[in-house]
């Protein structure tokens, strides 16, 4: 028997399984543009991050599943392979993943909005998944910012991340 979810709630969770989608895809092209700039450590960590996007989606594509709600297809959006810096891929990661909080804001108000608690109690983990998500890329371009005027500096620091990267 299906369960009856409100069908902007039904919109909102495809949306986000689509951002999910967008987002792995976002990550391994930033991923392919450390890799032909020699950036090893940073190609390795934006291909982690875009499987764990992927989880993400795993994550609401089973619940949309245990709640009998239908797949709606979205096309994907290019990715983007050209920036200036290595902190301008973080920038950019860094802003996605805040708009990608906001979605989920969004998403969880219209849950409240609704009175469906079983949905919103399911979306928690995703805004605490975010906070953890936001504050990773916000370290990463501290550090990038910071070691940007040395690029020694810098591929010692990506070097040091492909090491870490290894040993995990």
């Amino acid at each position: 028997m299906a369960v009856l979810v409100d069908s902007d709630i039904t919109k909102g969770l495809n949306f986000q399984f689509c951002k999910e989608l967008q987002a792995s895809y976002n990550y391994y092209c930033a991923s392919s543009w450390f890799g032909l700039k020699g950036f090893s450590g940073f190609q390795h960590w934006f291909l982690k991050q875009s499987k764990e996007e992927l989880e993400h989606a795993r994550k609401l594509y089973d619940f949309l599943m245990a709640r009998d709600i239908k797949l709606i297809p979205a096309d994907l959006v290019a990715g983007r392979t050209e920036f200036a810096t290595v902190s301008e891929v973080f920038k950019w990661g860094l802003e996605l993943e805040i708009q990608v909080e906001k979605d989920y804001n969004d998403l969880c108000r219209l849950c409240l909005e609704k009175k469906d608690l079983t949905t919103y109690q399911f979306l928690e983990w995703f805004l605490n998944e975010q906070v953890e998500e936001i504050e990773t890329f916000k370290n990463f371009l501290d550090n990038v910012v910071d070691l940007e005027g040395d690029p020694s500096a810098l591929r010692l620091f990506d070097n040091e991340l492909l090491e870490k990267l290894k040993s995990s």
